[in-house]
This record gives C-alpha cells, sequence and structure tokens, in this order.
C-alpha cells in the first residue's frame, strides 16, 4: 500500500520457479486493477506518492536481484531512475515528505550494516546521515513519516558490548540524543525488542521485557521525559508486532495482529486481532 496515498496499491507476484510473474495495481483502493510492466520485470517493494509523482523501490526479478530507486510520472505506467547519485544498493524502506518531498532512503549494502540517505531534491544530490554509534551495531531504523515541513526525526536502536540502547535525532542527524535506559525498577535494565512508532506527539513507543517480568510490554517515553512509562503487557494471543497508526483528526489507535506461523506450529488464531486508542 502506498505510504502516502492508501488508495494506490500493488500486488505480485508468483516468485516460484514454475509460477507465472506478475505485477498488478490499482489507483482506486482495489476497485480495479491493471497489469503492469517494469524495468528487468521488477517488483514494487516499497510505494509513496506526492502529487503526480509516484516513487518505488523496484526490485529485479532476475538473478542479479538488482534494486533501484525509481519515479512515475503517469500513474505507474512508466519508470526512470533517480539513484544514479546513491553509493549504496540494497534499498530496504523509503520516506518522502509529502510537504517538502524530501526523500530518505534506508539501505542495507552489505547485508551487515545499515544506512540512511535523503535528498532534497528528487535524487539530484544525496547525503548519508551519520549515526552516532558505529553502523554495524545499529539492528533497528525507525522513522515518524512526516506530515508537515519539518527535519527527520530518526531514532536508532544499536547493540554493542555494554547492551546498546536507542539514539534519537529530530533534526534530521545534525545531532543526536542518548533515551535513558528502559527500567521497571531502579537499577533493573531491561532488553529493547523492538521500537513500535515514534508518535507525532513527540514521545516514542517500544516493546520489551523486563527483568522482573518476561512478558512483553509496552513502553512510553513521553517528550523530554527522563523514565519510560509503562503501558502494560501485549494481547496474550497477538505476539505480532505492533502497529500505530495515526490520523489526521487525531484519534490515533494502536494494532496488533496474529503472528505468521514458520510452519513450526500452528498458526495463531485469526481472530486475534486488537486495536486501541492512543495515547491511552
Amino acid at each position: 500500500v502506498d505510504s502516502l496515498n492508501s488508495s494506490i496499491v500493488a500486488v505480485c507476484c508468483g516468485l516460484g520457479t514454475a509460477d507465472v510473474p506478475f505485477q498488478e495495481i490499482s489507483t482506486n483502493g482495489g476497485a480495479s486493477w491493471r497489469q503492469v510492466s517494469l524495468p528487468h520485470a521488477a517488483t514494487i517493494q516499497a510505494l509513496a506518492t506526492r502529487g503526480a509523482r509516484t516513487y518505488a523501490i523496484l526490485v529485479a526479478r532476475d538473478d542479479s536481484r538488482q534494486q533501484m530507486l525509481a519515479a512515475s510520472d503517469d500513474g505507474l505506467r512508466t519508470w526512470h531512475a533517480i539513484d544514479a547519485t546513491l553509493p549504496t544498493s540494497g534499498y530496504s524502506r523509503l520516506w518522502v515528505n509529502p510537504a517538502t518531498g524530501a526523500l530518505l532512503l534506508e539501505s542495507w549494502p552489505n547485508g551487515l550494516t545499515k544506512e540512511l540517505w535523503s535528498s532534497d531534491d528528487d535524487g539530484a544530490h544525496s547525503q548519508q546521515i551519520i549515526f552516532p554509534v558505529p553502523s554495524r551495531e545499529v539492528v533497528e531504523l525507525t522513522v515518524r513519516q512526516p506530515s508537515v515541513a519539518a527535519p527527520w526525526h530518526i531514532c536508532a536502536l544499536y547493540l554493542d558490548d555494554a547492551g546498546g540502547g536507542i539514539v534519537c535525532t529530530g533534526d534530521g542527524g545534525r545531532t543526536w540524543a542518548q533515551l535513558p535506559p528502559l527500567v521497571d525498577l531502579p537499577g533493573s535494565l531491561s532488553d529493547v525488542y523492538e521500537i513500535v512508532a515514534l508518535p507525532e506527539d513527540g514521545s516514542i513507543l517500544v516493546v520489551g521485557t523486563t527483568n522482573s517480568d518476561p512478558i512483553r510490554l509496552l513502553y512510553r517515553l513521553p517528550a523530554g521525559a527522563t523514565r519510560w512509562q509503562s503501558l502494560g503487557p501485549k494481547p496474550p494471543k497477538s505476539t505480532g508486532g505492533v502497529a500505530y497508526a495515526p490520523t489526521p483528526d487525531g484519534n490515533d489507535a494502536l494494532w496488533t495482529f496474529p503472528a505468521e506461523s514458520s510452519g513450526g506450529g500452528a498458526p495463531e488464531p485469526t481472530g486475534a486481532v486488537y486495536s486501541a486508542p492512543y495515547p491511552y
């Protein structure tokens, strides 16, 4: 689903050797579909539309698995590459600021280190955002999807010999701040498993466990606070990730869904879907 225009949806693929590959898109929320032809018979990995221009990460289906940052100005019918100045590869995620058109791209060029690259001129020039910790230690990146003209707000979860932590920037990487450790009691550190989201109110949401309780709990660090707040445990039968969904009217929500089975056990109940208003 397009990250800025939910009426634009792409579906694929048929990746097995005996499958017939296909890529279809809808620009009216799934009411109708049409097949599209992409360079190198690629599939669409990410979509973001601003005005009449759609940006996408395309992944070639051939043995090269080459990835391309591309743009379309005719409703996803034809594409052209805009990543000639990017000295990286292995794109994984894309963000577009709808107010300014600024681009942010996450890459994983060697399968070992994560990188972030930004562009303010539609890919003509790109700048790398440098983390305050070695990039090889960064295991997770979370970016707030902007809605107004503002610098990128980014948080990086890192692991090092001391256990790791979270660092965040609200000015596109010029300055970074170390977040306080996640604690349930004074001196009792915890392991952070994932950053959920960076809500518009300036807080940060994570899912983790504490030394005193192995159940996965939701935690919130309000803007400017020095201590995390516990929001309680996740629903017990919904072990998939937690999703934060902002809305224009401020009625934000948290959602959890069943985890996808790895094949090693029975799938979770399909009805294990929960939501809660945020903040709550």
